[in-house]
């Protein structure tokens, strides 16, 4: 099943960035909150990618159609008509800005990996060189993950 996907890149301040814990905190009960009850949204997805003076935050809120982007645009367009609403939605611009926007689709076919795939999702030959492409990189990981342990463990693994 092909899905839509509507996509945001953040970010996040030098507000932000000098309280990291506190706005991770925000940034999960902005998640909870501002989802909350908008059931054609199927799901989202929350990438980190970081530099020494960067922090970026893509993310993806998934549809099943068009349809259901046309309905949740419209559910935003009467949540923000509420003026309490809109003001606790406009404390994203302390935290971070909106750096691009769009949309995609996911391909109408699967195109997974063999099951002999390696550990980290690439196989490689007789020599362990990569057959699918370049080695991940460890720059983007999931929020759900605790971002200030990820990067100080990539912080320590550099130096080591």
């Amino acid at each position: 099943m092909t899905m839509l996907y509507l996509v945001y890149t953040f970010e996040a301040t030098e507000y932000a960035r000098r309280r990291l814990p506190e706005f991770w905190e925000w940034m999960r009960d902005r998640n909870e909150w501002f989802y909350a009850g908008l059931g054609m949204v199927q799901g989202t997805g929350w990438r980190i990618e970081t530099s020494s003076s960067l922090l970026l935050i893509h993310h993806e809120v998934a549809f099943a159609d068009d349809s259901g982007l046309a309905e949740y645009r419209a559910a935003l367009a009467a949540r923000g008509r509420d003026p309490a609403w809109e003001q606790r939605r406009l404390e994203q611009d302390r935290w971070y800005r909106i750096v691009r926007r769009g949309t995609h689709t996911s391909p109408p076919v699967p195109l997974d990996l063999p099951a002999a795939a390696s550990r980290n999702g690439s196989r490689r030959d007789g020599r362990g060189r990569y057959l699918t492409g370049p080695r991940p990189r460890r720059a983007l990981m999931n929020v759900d993950e605790n971002p200030v342990d990820a990067a100080r463990s990539q912080g320590e693994a550099a130096a080591g």
